[in-house]
Parts: C-alpha cells; structure tokens; sequence
C-alpha cells in the first residue's frame, strides 16, 4: 500500500482557514497533533473503518499524519462517549500541511490582536 497515493483533498477556503484558526485558537478542535497517537483509531471513529489495506493502525496513521495531513482534526458530531477524556468524532476533516499551518499562523495573529486591544476604562458610578 505504501505506493498508492489517497484521494486527492481539496484546500481549504479562506473562510475554512479563519474557522479553523478559531477553534484553535479557543481550544474547541481536536487534532492528531492533541490526540495521543494510540487513541486515533477510537477519537476519530471512522479511521478505523479506513484503516483496510494496511499492515496496522499505526502505519495508516503514520501515513496520513506525516505524509498527507498534519491535521486531522473535529470539532463537532461526537457520540456521548469519551477516551480518556477525549471526545469521540463520527466525522472528521483532512486538512494539508500547508492549510493547517496557515491556520495556526492565523490563530497565533488572532491572540496577538487581542493582546493589543486596549481594555475599556471601568465606568464610574453616577451618584
């Protein structure tokens, strides 16, 4: 399998790059760069119905999250169930490297913008 190359992806709009930035910014995704690597298969559900044609699950998450994506990663559609503490997805998103860092780029430019906002004066009582 090692030869055969995935379905091409598409990269992501802009407007997915600000919404992914976002999540990463607040903490609300969940990728294979924050998932343990041995918990993959049961966090992100569906890869262990892809996982087919492989020697084992850790070649095809090796294959998809050094080759292909940096970041698999879901925010929403869990099951009410968790691993370990992590969230359990139904569906989840590829990403490419290229993608994924320029959302992070984008989350970190996001919290330097709001660490330069001015806080607003307290307002006085009025007597």
């Amino acid at each position: 399998m090692a030869d055969e190359q995935p379905p091409p992806l598409a990269h992501m709009t802009d407007a997915e790059i600000r919404e992914l930035a976002n999540h990463l910014r607040t903490g609300r995704v969940y990728t294979t760069q924050t998932v343990p690597k041995n918990l993959l298969t049961l966090v992100f559900l569906p890869l262990m119905f892809m996982v087919r044609g492989f020697e084992d699950q850790e070649a095809f998450v090796d294959y998809y999250r050094d080759k292909v994506a940096y970041g698999i990663y879901g925010v929403h559609h869990t099951i009410d169930r968790s691993v370990n503490g992590y969230p359990i997805f139904t569906e989840f998103k590829i990403a490419y490297i290229a993608d994924y860092n320029r959302a992070i780029q984008l989350a970190q430019a996001m919290e330097d913008a709001l660490a330069a906002l001015p806080v607003p004066p307290t307002a006085e009582a009025s007597p």
